[in-house]
């Protein structure tokens, strides 16, 4: 539970949470990386997020910069991507050791870690931070894809599927 008064920080942490996991900010910040960056920053600094999480027992940590600018090699004003550095702790050395992969194999692989995409990330996670209105509106199937995600309600579901078989088999004999 993340909580405190209007204006204490909070939508601050879940930004940073989902940009280090995702590389990206949602709802209305979605696509505005660029503007997170501070107008104090000296143009050579880099500006990032660092978030240690565990899942599933293990623990890893993540790395990602902010997009910043920046003067290239023709003296023109460029904007220096996003980059990712993703570590996983070695109980053995009890130290992080660097994943080495691309980008793109790196986000796939906290998505797969965290169990959710940037979207489902959005409606469970950051739900209650704003979002619950969209979450009311949404159609049934939607919440209750959103819910599975949150309830582990395999085991009920074969339950139903069980009784509906059997309720069919009977009224079939009937």
């Amino acid at each position: 539970l993340l909580c405190g008064d209007t204006g204490a920080g909070k939508t601050t942490i879940f930004d940073a949470m989902t940009f280090a996991l995702y590389g990206e900010f949602l709802g209305a910040r979605k696509g505005k990386a660029k503007d997170f960056r501070s107008q104090f920053a000296k143009s050579d600094d880099d500006s990032f997020v660092e978030l240690e999480f565990s899942s599933d027992g293990e623990k890893y940590r993540v790395v990602r910069t902010l997009p910043r600018p920046y003067i290239n090699r023709n003296k023109k004003a460029d904007v220096k991507a996003s980059e990712l550095r993703v570590e996983k702790f070695n109980r053995e050395s009890e130290k992080y050791e660097f994943i080495n992969a691309g980008k793109k194999e790196l986000d796939s692989m906290l998505a797969q870690i965290v169990g959710l995409n940037a979207p489902e990330f959005s409606k469970i996670v950051v739900l209650p931070q704003g979002e619950f209105s969209e979450f009311l509106r949404a159609n049934s199937n939607d919440k209750q894809e959103i819910l599975k995600k949150l309830f582990p309600v395999d085991f009920y579901q074969s339950i139903v599927e069980l009784v509906n078989e059997k309720n069919d088999a009977l009224q079939l004999k009937i």
